[in-house]
């Protein structure tokens, strides 16, 4: 039996639903995608870290956690202990950075992830599971950072949520490693991965300091999805620790509330996000094109809202690109769905006509199944209306959702033979392209290279949380980093 245990968590692509999915009721359609990245925890040999002054000296509470990053060439080093809260017998996590180097997502989900593990366990229990500390490894996949510009600089992310994957992954990985968690079956608990899906999207909330609308982490926790967004009630009305006078000084982070209160935000039936199933139809091919440039996501979203209350206060929003958006984008999820049911119940007939399209310009169907092809040119015309609504909310709020080079490109990459969709994910800006093909992508590839667009090698890879031998983590480490030891 493998001491340690690795998990990976996927990248998204948002290809529907922007802006509007961060409001309940309205859904967003997220592809998970076969860039990954992955945690490996495993017990320390020896204490994996120098004693440190936590809860009054070192004593039979502390364990050391090392978190190592070979790609990037940085390893952060924590003392923790179990201390008792003031006034309190119940115990919390201090966590001491040693290492002169801080990771907001890394320290908060180390934190609170073993939190909800001394609550769930109990404190024996955990003590024994961590025993002299962990040591935990980080690899990511290469399609989550643009090239650097320089190579001693930190490349720049493409978009594809790789602090939801971080954390997510790193959340599961420690859940895996005390016995919480267990994604090697085929049919893993349901209630396990919801527990897990909710402890990363607490953790990403802490760890950014606001709380976002969730797909990010719910894709990365559950794959391919129609996800509707959870009310931010749930993560609001934890109670924080009450700590004593000088407990937490520099270079130490608490647990954000007590153990007890951490599963109980865990198990609350406030949890009301919904994450139905649905990959990106047989046959299709997922392209995601990085720009390399960047949106400036939080202010663009700030701006769209300032517009759409606005409208909502002079009563026009029920005639808006906001309200058209909300009809469209659910017409899209439809054409999904339905293309997905028809590649299941008219197979050969399915097969054949995006054979026969994938050589045509897509909106060309003349020949071929009408069925199918009737889906397939009224989910384009939806994303087309899409693009024009998303389009016009960026120009009347000051948002530049679908710049005119973005409306350039995704209009000559619509027109190529054999691409059925092509946009501007998530909030848009110029940060990335996306494309739906029949057939071969190449030729989008070779157009979006001419205009210095990075096509991304990955594909839609629907699984969330997935879980790896050591061996086969062993294996990526070396591959990924040449010439660094195996951990």
């Amino acid at each position: 039996m493998e001491e340690g245990c690795c998990v990976s968590a996927p990248g998204k692509v948002l290809v529907a639903g922007g802006y509007l999915v961060t409001l309940r009721p309205h859904p967003g359609l997220v592809f998970s995608v076969s860039a990954r990245l992955y945690a490996a925890v495993g017990p320390a040999a020896a204490p994996a870290s120098s004693p440190a002054t936590l809860n009054g000296g070192a004593d039979q509470n502390e364990f050391g956690l090392v978190v190592d990053s070979p790609q990037f060439r940085k390893t952060f080093r924590f003392s923790a202990a179990l201390a008792a809260a003031d006034g309190s017998s119940e115990p919390h996590l201090l966590l001491r950075n040693s290492s002169g180097e801080a990771n907001e997502f890394i320290e908060t989900t180390l934190v609170s992830a073993l939190t909800a593990g001394v609550g769930l366990l109990g404190v024996d229990s955990f003590r024994a599971r961590m025993g002299a500390g962990v040591v935990v490894t980080i690899l990511g996949d290469a399609a989550f950072y643009s090239a650097p510009e320089t190579p001693e600089s930190e490349p720049k992310k493409t978009g594809l949520g790789s602090s939801a994957a971080l954390v997510s992954s790193l959340v599961a990985a420690l859940l895996s490693y005390l016995g919480l968690l267990d994604l090697s079956s085929a049919a893993p608990d349901v209630s396990r991965l919801q527990l897990a899906h909710n402890l990363a999207q607490y953790c990403h909330y802490k760890a950014q300091g606001k709380i976002g609308s969730g797909f990010d982490v719910s894709s990365a926790v559950f794959g391919s999805q129609i996800y509707t967004r959870f009310s931010p009630d749930v993560l609001l009305a934890v109670p924080a620790l009450q700590l004593a006078e000088g407990e937490v000084g520099q270079g130490v982070m608490a647990s954000p509330t007590t153990p007890a209160n951490m599963v109980a935000m865990l198990n609350s039936p406030l949890w009301d996000s919904k994450a139905e199933s649905l990959q990106l139809p047989h046959g299709m091919h997922l392209l995601l094109g990085d720009i390399s440039v960047g949106a400036k996501t939080p202010g663009m979203v700030a701006a769209v809202d300032r517009w759409r209350h606005a409208l909502k206060d002079q009563g026009k929003l029920d005639d808006s690109a906001w309200t058209r958006l909300a009809g469209l984008n659910a017409q899209m999820i439809g054409h999904f769905r339905r293309l997905n049911a028809l590649a299941d119940e008219r197979r050969a007939a399915y097969e054949s006509t995006l054979e026969r399209l994938a050589a045509l310009p897509a909106d060309q169907g003349d020949g071929a199944d009408e069925v199918v092809v009737t889906q397939l040119l009224a989910l384009r015309a939806a994303l087309v209306e899409v693009r024009r609504n998303l389009k016009l909310m960026g120009d009347l709020s000051g948002a530049a959702i679908e710049p005119d080079v973005q409306t350039q490109v995704c209009d000559a990459t619509m027109a190529l033979p054999g691409v059925l969709l092509a946009g501007v994910p998530g909030a848009g800006g110029m940060d990335a392209l996306f494309a739906v093909a029949l057939g071969a992508t190449a030729q989008a590839a070779e157009l979006w290279a001419s205009r210095g667009i990075s096509p991304l090698l990955l594909e839609e890879d629907h699984k969330g949380l997935c879980a790896h031998s050591m061996a086969y983590f062993a294996d990526l480490r070396r591959r990924s980093v040449p010439n660094s030891a195996s951990s």
